[in-house]
């Protein structure tokens, strides 16, 4: 057909074309080519174009052409072409998404006319058809050709990113334990100096007290020989476990906080028109020298029994820990009372001799270890504690505390309470001794392990045990013994030889621990067998038991102990 635009589509044996044509534009549709289907609008707007196209037509009949062909120019295929443009435009944009015969149908508008109409000379009256020019049909794709829109930008799609493989963590191994090993080579070297003690006995003076007081007496050739062959250099003091107060001036007993009751406190005696009441921490002044302090002299087991037996009328009330606290502070503060007593240089051994408890904790009804009166739940019960009365409770231990020494209404008679814990830390203070240079020693009773009184004597006894020095001695290291023992050699034999411990031995350097196995002592070069002496782990020091002599070379090497 004359000047009409061709558009052709072959695919695979299939052909389908549709061709719509109007004055000044061209509206090709294909579809079936490889399952696909384009559109392709070469023209302006529709709209314009028909409107052009049939003004032309009305103006050629006017001048004398055929009216009925001028109505055919309108009616014919400009009103239909009007027709498939409009619709087809408004498929395009966005109307029916099916266009003629099912096929959808989308605008592309990267293909347009030229801006310029082409010559109203080269319309084709008789068809109604504007002809195209040369210029103009060589824009248009050749044959064959489907003219392609401007390709949109597809998302492509991102990769997935893939799962890094984890590491394969190796299975967790339990860290290598590793003991101590030896490390580098210690040695300390010293000349032994002359060891000093200062001994504080302190000793029960109650009623129930006469027949360890004897004992004491008759077999503290023990304990003093002990301490003669060693030649430390010591003194003995001697205080009683009475700190209750009596008037100076009438000699009447003074209740206070810790003595309640002025019907267990003994007047005071009259002593070269003086009354004389309790010692409350004073030393004992031996009858025969009146020394209060007993030095290295040749009668000095005889000068100690003269001042070890106290008697017996001494308070009920026994603070054994507080009255040596009263002993040792009167003695720092110089130029009083027991002044001298106590060496800066020189270790403090403390050693209670009781046959009850201390009744700085009892007076609490509990004991060192805060163990008290069950009641019938098994719980404790201070208040089972009543004047004049007796518990029916005992703890786990088969201890019984006081009975006694609650007022009317329950309350308790004395607000003083003084333990083995707080007299360990007031003793570790630098003002007084310093941590390890002291020990608490006790000789009281004990139980056994059903909770009974661990004696089997006949006759005396006795009647508690006393926690409270135990406490003290397990915490610093001293010695417990049984005040009903058979063998107050043995005690006393003890209690001295850790005595002499406590005043025998070399600090080694801080941090520097032994390796087992490689501690090593010589004294004027000659090896030491290791039974003479022990490795104290709580003071870091090696302890002699047999010391050596003042004045010999004593050199301790070891292996220090490292562990990774």
């Amino acid at each position: 057909m004359p000047a009409d635009l061709i558009l052709a589509c072959a695919a695979k044996g299939s052909t389908r074309v549709r061709l719509c044509c109007s004055l000044g534009s061209a509206l090709i549709f294909l579809s079936a080519c490889n399952g696909q289907t384009a559109f392709v609008e070469q023209s302006r707007t529709l709209k314009r174009d028909v409107s052009v196209a049939s003004a032309d037509a009305d103006a050629r009949a006017r001048l004398g052409g055929d009216t009925s062909a001028s109505a055919a120019g309108r009616e014919g295929p400009v009103s239909r072409n009007r027709g498939a443009d409009v619709d087809g435009a408004r498929d395009g944009q966005g109307g029916d998404p099916q266009g003629q015969d099912g096929v959808g149908v989308g605008v592309d508008e990267s293909v347009r006319r030229p801006t310029q109409l082409p010559d109203q000379s080269a319309v084709d009256a008789g068809s109604g058809q504007p002809q195209l020019p040369d210029d103009q049909s060589a824009q248009l794709p050749p044959v064959g050709d489907v003219a392609q829109a401007d390709p949109q930008p597809q998302p492509q799609p991102q990769p997935q990113p893939q799962p890094q493989p984890q590491p394969q963590q190796p299975d967790p191994q339990p860290p290598v334990k590793t003991g101590p090993r030896a490390g580098d080579f210690v040695v300390v070297q010293q000349t032994q100096p002359r060891a000093k003690v200062d001994i504080l006995w302190v000793v029960d003076s109650s009623g129930s007290m006469a027949w360890a007081q004897n004992q004491l007496k008759s077999k503290f050739q023990s304990f003093a020989q002990k301490l003669k062959e060693t030649r430390i250099d010591f003194q003995v003091g001697v205080t009683s476990l009475d700190v209750c107060q009596t008037d100076s001036t009438t000699g009447y007993a003074v209740a206070n906080a810790l003595c309640p009751s002025a019907t267990y406190i003994p007047d005071a005696v009259k002593v070269g028109g003086k009354f004389v009441g309790a010692l409350r921490g004073k030393l004992q002044a031996d009858p025969t020298t009146k020394n209060t302090i007993l030095r290295d002299t040749p009668d000095f087991v005889e000068a100690f029994q003269r001042t070890a037996l106290l008697g017996t009328k001494g308070s009920a009330f026994e603070h054994g820990l507080w009255a040596a606290k009263m002993a040792v502070e009167k003695s720092l503060a110089g130029g009083g009372e027991n002044a001298g007593f106590v060496r800066p240089d020189a270790s403090l051994s403390v050693i209670v001799l009781s046959d009850e408890e201390d009744d700085s904790v009892q007076m609490w009804c509990e004991d060192a270890y805060g163990r008290t009166s069950l009641n019938g739940s098994g719980q404790k019960d201070t208040n089972l504690c009543r004047e004049g009365g007796s518990s029916p409770f005992l703890d786990a231990f088969g201890i019984a505390p006081y009975a006694l020494m609650k007022s009317a209404k329950g309350i308790p008679l004395t607000m003083h309470k003084y333990t083995a814990d707080q007299f360990k830390d007031w003793a570790a203070g630098a003002n007084v001794k310093g941590s390890g240079n002291f020990r608490v020693s006790a000789i009281t009773g004990l139980r056994k392990q059903n909770g009974a009184i661990d004696c089997s004597m006949s006759t005396g006894g006795p009647e508690e045990s006393g926690t409270n020095y135990i406490k003290a001695a397990q915490l610093t290291g001293g010695a417990v013994e049984n005040i009903c023992s058979s063998d107050w050699s043995s005690v006393l034999t003890n209690v001295g030889q850790n005595t002499v411990e406590l005043a025998t031995r070399i600090s080694l350097p801080a941090g520097k621990i032994p390796f087992s196995g490689t501690l090593e002592v010589t004294v004027d070069g000659q090896v030491l067998d290791a039974m003479h002496y022990v490795y104290d782990a709580s003071l870091h020091a090696v302890v002699f038991k047999t010391p050596p002599a003042m004045g010999a070379e004593v050199v301790v090497n070891y292996r220090e102990t490292l562990v990774d």
